[in-house]
């Protein structure tokens, strides 16, 4: 028998519901992601999340095929079904992923497919060690100055900082918009006055924190290594454990190797696009 392929309407998302986190399933219950689920026989073995970021722009969110059905080319079936339906739209589809560092010989899934074109991202993941987030706030941070909050400014302040986002960090900027429940509202700092959020740190998570997004706007890099300075007094606060970090932009990159040369280099950054060619 062969694996049959399903959208993930509303017959079929509570037969996939084991393989989706409940963010997730919220954000598929809502019509603000979409999906393809695989089934032998009448189980669901694999699922493919995606998302229109802009209104030819798929985001590829998650692909994940259960351990005993993997090899046998599920996966790409379905990245593949995802692939003819952007080329019927005339969408493009991008994925972000991350490679240990020194395996970009190792030909994982989206090397393997020639639909897609690499890209090498100028971020990397890191992880950084709890003493070493107290380390940075002792040697740079300000133990009288209250951290300004973003979630704690006003709606209008935080639209704008978004549609400021939009053209260069379109994910973040959906992010910040719609899932604003993944976002850590006591550790997120930001750097504002009257002329609005000039820098921002983002921090998700709930048992593992991790700093998704560090910027300033341009000539503003000061101002991101402050929020950074008052995201690391929040964390040393809680005495949280170890911090893993997505660097998602150059400058970001060069302020932590600034402030800190205690950390692991985990991950390069990468993005697959295809054309719809």
């Amino acid at each position: 028998m062969e694996f049959t392929y399903k959208a993930i309407k509303d017959e079929v998302i509570n037969t996939v519901v084991g393989l989706l986190t409940e963010r997730e399933y919220k954000l598929l219950l809502t019509g603000k992601m979409k999906g393809i689920a695989a089934f032998w026989e009448e189980e669901a073995v694999a699922v493919m999340l995606y998302r229109t970021m802009e209104e030819d722009v798929l985001s590829l969110e998650k692909l994940f095929v259960a351990v005993e059905h993997r090899r046998q080319g599920i996966g790409t079936m379905m990245v593949r079904q995802l692939c003819g339906f952007a080329r019927s739209e005339g969408n493009i589809l991008m994925a972000s992923f991350g490679l240990g560092v020194g395996e970009i010989n190792a030909a994982p899934f989206f090397l393997s497919l020639k639909e897609f074109y690499i890209k090498k991202d100028e971020g990397f993941e890191a992880l950084l060690s709890a003493e070493e987030v107290t380390a940075l706030h002792e040697r740079f941070g300000k133990k009288d100055a209250k951290p300004q909050l973003y979630f704690e400014q006003t709606k209008s302040m935080q639209s704008q900082f978004v549609k400021h986002l939009e053209e260069n960090y379109p994910l973040i900027a959906w992010s910040l918009e719609n899932e604003q429940n993944v976002y850590r509202k006591d550790l997120c700092c930001c750097i504002a006055d009257q002329n609005g959020i000039q820098a921002v740190c983002l921090v998700k998570g709930t048992e593992e924190i991790e700093l998704s997004f560090l910027y300033g706007k341009p000539e503003k890099g000061v101002l991101a290594a402050k929020a950074l300075m008052d995201m690391a007094s929040l964390v040393s606060a809680e005495k949280a454990a170890s911090m893993r970090m997505v660097l998602v932009n150059e400058a970001s990159v060069k302020i932590l190797q600034q402030m800190s040369g205690k950390y692991e280099v985990t991950k390069q950054m990468y993005t697959a696009y295809y054309f719809g060619g």
